[in-house]
């Protein structure tokens, strides 16, 4: 064979093989540098579980097998973890686990989980304490995504 076929099964090999890797999506802020697994027709579709939007199958069953589900934030690395979640954990439990113990709506949450993708409100709208107390009550189950939107 001749060195330059070589050199050209290497490439195609090695290209399909980052293009699976790169496939695995972790978590929502992974979109930044891999490609979304689905564009915006998806709502259009019938789907068996939203979380599937921002994270792979063999993730989303490892978390559930284990019992956590995934805290994701851009700009603080910190709160980019799994945290383990119990029969009667809710948003607030979660927050509390990172160690935002004083969310007072300055800043949106997003919550994915199965069948929902529910969102606190803006804070500059109508950010009221009831909605708060309503949204960090949220039941959570292994699984789920809480996602912190620190930027506008």
């Amino acid at each position: 064979m001749k060195p330059w076929i070589n050199c050209v099964v290497f490439a195609i090999v090695g290209g399909v093989i980052a293009i699976g890797a790169a496939g695995k999506l972790a978590a929502p802020s992974e979109l930044y540098s891999k490609p979304a697994p689905y564009d915006m027709r998806f709502v259009l579709h019938q789907m068996e579980d939203l979380r599937h939007l921002f994270c792979d199958r063999d993730t989303l069953a490892d978390r559930r097998a284990r019992g956590v589900c995934r805290v994701d934030s851009v700009l603080i690395a910190s709160w980019q973890r799994e945290v383990p979640v119990f029969t009667n954990s809710t948003v607030a439990d979660v927050l509390q686990h990172i160690g935002l113990t004083n969310w007072n709506g300055g800043h949106q949450i997003r919550f994915v989980s199965k069948n929902a993708i529910l969102q606190s409100a803006l804070p500059r709208n109508t950010g009221t304490r009831d909605a708060r107390s309503a949204f960090l009550g949220t039941a959570v189950r292994p699984g789920d995504l809480i996602v912190l939107c620190l930027q506008d």
